[in-house]
């Protein structure tokens, strides 16, 4: 089935992740009309298994600015996501708690990159063992005239996250924008 998260060309950067212990799906996406410009989340759930529509709940605004380059979100499990995203100047991080009604409520944010440059898309993993979650993207343009790829290691406590220090992943003019996922088997990250 298919089912709309927002009636408006306006919405950007959308990226979307589910909850297993939950069966809650969440989408994050940047909202550029009506008053309330920034970056958005909506939580679903499948309430008809033959079609598979999602339901969505209400919107929650959790983050109000005009320019943007990009966003992500992953599932911690138990009603927890954790998204990254920019707002035209710093990359920040958060956890957004679903409730079973699908309503949303968003911690606070941590800023963990100013970039020097633009920082663009990035990719979540979340490791269920440590609790600990890992954002890849790129800086385009940070001083050095390239386009760096940067890692940062985030520890969770609750709904307060800890960002560690960026680190260099990729050093080369052409990066692309990076993704990753963790193998829980094997414990290990990997990164496109």
């Amino acid at each position: 089935g298919r089912s709309t998260v927002e009636a408006d060309s306006e919405v950007r950067h959308l990226s979307c992740d589910y909850d297993p212990d939950t069966h809650m799906y969440l989408v994050h996406y940047f909202k550029g009309q009506d008053g309330t410009a920034g970056w958005a989340v909506k939580s679903g759930s499948v309430s008809d298994a033959a079609s598979a529509y999602i339901t969505y709940g209400t919107r929650l605004v959790h983050h109000t600015c005009n320019s943007v380059t990009g966003g992500s979100v992953v599932s911690m499990g138990n009603s927890k996501f954790f998204v990254a995203y920019n707002d035209g100047n710093d990359f920040k991080a958060k956890v957004i708690t679903v409730a079973s009604d699908r309503s949303c409520t968003g911690g606070s944010a941590v800023d963990f990159d100013d970039g020097g440059g633009t920082i663009e898309k990035g990719g979540l993993a979340y490791d269920p063992d440590t609790g600990r979650v890992v954002c890849v993207y790129r800086v385009a343009n940070d001083g050095t005239n390239n386009h760096r790829t940067y890692a940062t290691v985030f520890s969770v406590s609750g709904t307060t996250v800890t960002a560690g220090t960026p680190v260099i992943v990729e050093n080369g003019y052409n990066n692309g924008w990076p993704h990753c996922c963790y193998d829980k088997h094997t414990d290990r990250l990997v990164i496109t």
